[in-house]
């Protein structure tokens, strides 16, 4: 089974300095961004690099979010994401 990485996302405390870090300190792009969103209570931005297809997926979680945890350093990977034909069968080739 192919397994195609599609994005990393993490979690962060405070959005507009994420995003001022990553664009202008990196030199990211803002590929694509998603207000706040029901029922994850969330905002969503994706990053890119110039010349690059990987995404970063910054996240942030309002308080009352169901997925929402108190911000600790070292703890802001929120998820990898990839890509398979078929999830029942990449499982099964796993496990």
């Amino acid at each position: 089974m192919n397994f195609r990485f599609i994005y990393t996302g993490i979690r962060v405390n405070n959005m507009n300095e994420s995003i001022r870090f990553y664009t202008e300190v990196l030199g990211m792009e803002i590929a694509e961004k998603r207000e706040r969103t029901e029922p994850t209570k969330g905002e969503v931005i994706n990053l890119k690099s110039p010349d690059s297809n990987q995404l970063l997926e910054l996240n942030f979680y309002e308080s009352d979010s169901p997925f929402y945890a108190p911000y600790e350093n070292g703890e802001d990977l929120d998820h990898l994401a990839f890509d398979v034909e078929n999830l029942e069968s990449a499982i099964s080739d796993i496990i």
